[in-house]
């Protein structure tokens, strides 16, 4: 685009500029400097985002993970009654991951149907570009966030289920 400025005046120039009968020699002038004025800072922008957006997308998986470990913590209280009933650790840290990797995963189904329906209605020619990152972005928050939810479930169901139900003063 605006890089390839040079390069095309060069090739003008050129062909400006070969043998004919009785011709004299062209100088070809571009005025390009608006376009080159208003080029760099969308390139400027786009060279800023190729470097926010791995930075974002960590941001992201860890988010996914740490709200998914808050909402496994909110339900330390039923799982300290399973763990009374009789329900043994293993079942319980399944119950409590499961739970929220199945609403996440029908969440990103969802997300991702509306999305692709969106831009399939809309600009079909970005259909095939945005797929695979997409679902790349997809299953890194559903592995993150089955993580999250693994490790405070892990952590809830680690101590005395008598001491969660007690109430603290």
């Amino acid at each position: 685009m605006n890089r390839d400025l040079d390069q095309f005046r060069d090739a003008v120039d050129a062909l400006a500029n070969t043998p004919r009968i009785g011709g004299t020699p062209v100088r070809v002038m571009l005025r390009d400097e608006e376009l080159r004025q208003a080029a760099e800072p969308l390139e400027e922008s786009v060279a800023l985002m190729e470097i926010l957006y791995p930075v974002m997308l960590a941001l992201s998986v860890l988010a996914a993970a740490a709200g998914s470990a808050l909402f496994v913590l909110l339900a330390a209280k039923d799982a300290a009654i399973l763990r009374v009933q009789g329900t043994g650790k293993g079942r319980v840290r399944l119950m409590l991951s499961l739970q929220l990797v199945i609403t996440n995963l029908a969440g990103l189904v969802i997300g991702l149907a509306g999305v692709l329906g969106y831009l399939a209605g809309r600009q079909p020619e970005l259909l095939g570009t945005i797929l695979e990152p997409a679902a790349f972005c997809g299953v890194m928050y559903l592995f993150a966030a089955a993580a999250g939810a693994g490790a405070a479930a892990a952590a809830v169901t680690r101590g005395n289920p008598l001491e969660l139900l007690q109430v603290k003063e």
